[in-house]
């Protein structure tokens, strides 16, 4: 019987053992990692409770293909989200202040264009019963040249617009190095981009690399929206949790 207790005594220890060698060295597909919001900056076009309910969205993307908690939210966690208004989140500012701006000038070009129409049908009425006035051809040449002059506005908007790039920009980054493991959130139009930056960046803190298929949401943060996982993610999944896996064998027949 002492025997037996010693054996059972000895496997607790090495069972404790083995789980605190997986916990401290926090595998990914094999130990969850938290994550919550690092830093947030308000100037973001997101309020922060829709940010977090986005975070979840994309950690319950990863938890259900592997049918397990990979992705757990915490107080102090291990992988922080940091949302940060980046080069991207201003081009992409910019450019929406443009469009509204073209949008703007056009609207009022079409009033002029209104004004203009039914102004010159009076004045070349008038002409005929002669009783055209001077004050109605002035009026008649500012309506056309400020007509003219929203058009250069227009032009020159769309110029202005056509010049911002952001194609080189990235969208959002997951780094880890001696600090940990973090990820970025640089810029987003909309919340499906946004959810789809996140389900990609958490796809790197599990181990996974990008993929060829545009279909995919590992292909490339700034050039997919997707936020479901296609075929061709689901195998650098397999890859990349079986490699983890390799991984925790050497650990534990270390």
């Amino acid at each position: 019987m002492r025997t037996l207790h010693v054996l059972v005594g000895v496997l607790l220890i090495l069972v404790g053992y083995f789980g605190y060698l997986i916990y401290t060295q926090k595998i990914p597909c094999v130990t969850p990692i938290s994550y919550g919001v690092g830093t947030y900056d308000g100037r973001v076009s997101v309020s922060e409770p829709e940010a977090i309910r986005l975070m979840h969205q994309a950690a319950a993307v990863w938890n259900k293909a592997l049918e397990r908690e990979v992705f757990v939210e915490g107080m102090s966690p291990e992988l922080p989200v940091n949302f940060v208004y980046g080069p991207l989140q201003q081009t992409l500012d910019a450019r929406d202040t443009i469009v509204g701006d073209i949008e703007s000038a056009k609207a009022e070009q079409k009033v002029v264009a209104n004004e203009y129409a039914a102004l010159k049908k009076q004045y070349e009425r008038a002409q005929k019963q002669g009783r055209a006035t001077p004050a109605m051809k002035s009026e008649l040449d500012t309506l056309l040249a400020r007509y003219y002059e929203l058009q250069k506005i227009i032009s020159a908007d769309v110029a202005k617009g056509n010049s911002l790039t952001y194609d080189d920009v990235k969208a959002g980054q997951y780094i880890f190095d001696s600090s940990g493991a973090r990820i970025y959130v640089y810029g987003f139009e909309n919340n499906k981009e946004l959810e789809s930056t996140l389900i990609h960046e958490f796809g790197h803190a599990l181990g996974l690399g990008h993929v060829d298929d545009e279909r995919s949401v590992m292909y490339r943060s700034d050039k997919s929206v997707a936020t479901t996982l296609s075929p061709t993610d689901l195998l650098e999944l397999t890859r990349a949790c079986n490699e983890q896996k390799t991984l925790l064998s050497g650990i534990l027949n270390s």
